[in-house]
């Protein structure tokens, strides 16, 4: 976790992205910050209600799920509708089987259940709840649900753990 120019964002350093067990070829600076006043990167922001990458990282993403999830009824519709590029007629139960996503930092990897994946539109419908960008890649307060997240500023750490708040006293 790093600062840059005192902005207001944690930076975190993602090297890629894993679709199960393949990380995804996506070049190595797209997550890089581009110059001074920090264009690109990618920061941690619980006031996003969803994740956003570049446009290039999102697009290899929406591809490999693609490939992946082939046997299921798109809903374009759905995606012009809502806003979402990827939507699925697809039940839930189903859903817990498909490709495990995880972020890969620098020294840790950040594996999304579905359910900080997939967001539930109605009935069967499900999308995936990361949206492109042609800014800041981010990551947003959907995908941080049921993970205690930690700020050490003084060391400049960032920590995450699984935890079911619903199982909290």
């Amino acid at each position: 976790m790093y600062f840059v120019n005192n902005h207001p964002f944690f930076y975190l350093n993602l090297e890629g992205i894993i679709l199960d067990n393949t990380r995804l070829l996506i070049r190595n600076d797209a997550f890089t910050i581009k110059n001074r006043y920090p264009i690109g990167g990618f920061i941690i922001d619980s006031g996003s209600n969803f994740s956003y990458l570049n446009k290039t990282a999102f697009d290899i993403l929406v591809d490999n799920l693609n490939k992946r999830i082939k046997y299921v009824k798109r809903v374009p519709e759905i995606e012009k509708r809502f806003g979402f590029k990827l939507c699925y007629d697809y039940q839930w139960q189903y859903l817990m089987v498909t490709p495990v996503l995880t972020f890969h930092f620098t020294g840790a990897n950040l594996y999304l259940p579905s359910f900080n994946t997939w967001l539930k539109i109605k009935g069967d419908i499900h999308c995936l709840a990361i949206l492109p960008t042609d800014g800041r890649s981010k990551l947003g307060n959907f995908q941080q649900q049921d993970f205690n997240v930690g700020y050490d500023l003084e060391n400049k750490l960032f920590s995450f753990d699984l935890t079911y708040c619903s199982d909290l006293d």
